[in-house]
């Protein structure tokens, strides 16, 4: 709940207290820090919360993948290293873009970066 209102580092110091007390977060509160994450401009994190979700056998949503996307799109440290790619192809092989999505996402992603960096700064 605190993540969709707005208060990040609470919902990011709950998740360390459940994880202390030895308890995992559920899918939903997942996805719903990793949006919170993305929206409060903490796509370092956003990107390992994703990732912590995949290594524990989860798929998460395809928007939770874009919104990572989207975060990070405008950091030189993501552009030099290809990091939206390689979330791109996270989320294809997990399932969480479905194949028909996927080209043209794919599309959008290697042909419009320009556009989809602008789209950021108007955020």
């Amino acid at each position: 709940m605190c993540a969709r209102e707005g208060e990040t580092s609470l919902a990011l110091q709950v998740l360390a207290d459940m994880r202390a007390a030895g308890m995992e977060p559920s899918q939903l509160s997942r996805e719903a820090l990793i949006g919170a994450c993305a929206r409060d401009a903490r796509p370092e994190r956003a990107l390992e919360l994703l990732q912590e979700a995949v290594a524990c056998g989860l798929t998460p949503s395809g928007a939770a993948f874009h919104a990572t996307i989207l975060a990070g799109a405008h950091l030189e440290s993501w552009q030099a290293a290809s990091t939206a790619d390689i979330i791109y192809a996270t989320a294809v092989s997990t399932g969480a873009i479905p194949l028909w999505d996927s080209r043209r996402q794919a599309s959008l992603l290697h042909h419009n970066r320009d556009s989809m960096r602008a789209a950021v700064r108007w955020r």
